[in-house]
């Protein structure tokens, strides 16, 4: 049986030993337009994201979102929303249609609840040590991040549609620099599953990381999630 806490120590220890891989995550606002449902969400935080099933640049992206879930690799790992967030037939309908094995299926919800602790204690301090690009909302202030950043790549609200073309943006980079060891955190809502897709299938030389909102204090981005308010889900411990 999965265990929350272990599956973040397991992605702790691929990143500390170098070890290259990627991790996309897919919560529920995912699973909605996977399923090809409209949402509109940009008025929360920053600007999240909007999908219209009548418009063709939403479409496209959203095969490309789907494409990233069922994508396939030895070292591809794919976050689903668990049980005790999104209910026993959501998260069985997730894990059926992402057709990963087992061990390559992990929490959407990996850094965040119970495991944000951890992720400030122990792997952002580990992105001191590595070569790290950052992938961020245009409004970000990366100087307040505690690791240097080599690269940073911006990306506007609703970045799901509207900086679709960082896929080959960040490709083209990666080629004409050659770019290796590096690793890249992603903080682009449903655009960074498709990065985390797209760049591992173009360079498995590199870690990529849907990181999500965990720096967003830190980016003086605002406490954009519950967890960073400190409310319960600080003490929440998802399960499988």
């Amino acid at each position: 049986m999965k265990n929350f806490k272990k599956d973040f120590d397991v992605v702790l220890s691929m990143i500390d030993s170098g070890y290259h891989f990627s991790i996309s995550r897919y919560g529920d606002g995912e699973m909605v337009v996977m399923d090809g449902k409209k949402i509109d969400i940009t008025r929360k935080a920053n600007g999240e994201f909007r999908y219209d099933p009548e418009v063709k640049k939403d479409e496209e992206s959203r095969q490309m979102l789907i494409d990233s879930f069922k994508y396939r690799s030895d070292n591809y790992f794919v976050g689903i929303g668990c049980r005790c967030c999104v209910g026993d037939n959501n998260f069985m309908k997730m894990k059926d249609l992402s057709g990963q094995y087992e061990e390559n299926l992990t929490w959407a919800n990996i850094f965040v609840n119970s495991n944000y602790e951890h992720v400030k204690n122990d792997l952002i301090p580990l992105l001191s040590k590595k070569k790290v690009v950052m992938v961020a909302h245009a409004m970000a202030d990366i100087s307040g991040l505690p690791f240097d950043v080599v690269k940073t790549f911006r990306c506007l609200p609703n970045a799901f549609t509207r900086s679709i073309e960082l896929v080959d943006e960040i490709k083209d980079w990666i080629k004409d620099n050659d770019v290796k060891d590096h690793v890249f955190v992603m903080c682009a809502g449903p655009l960074a599953c498709i990065l985390a897709h797209k760049l591992h299938e173009f360079n498995k030389e590199n870690t990529y990381i849907d990181f999500g909102s965990g720096l967003d204090v830190m980016m003086s981005l605002g406490k954009t999630r519950g967890y960073l308010a400190g409310d319960h889900y600080l003490t929440k411990t998802c399960v499988w």
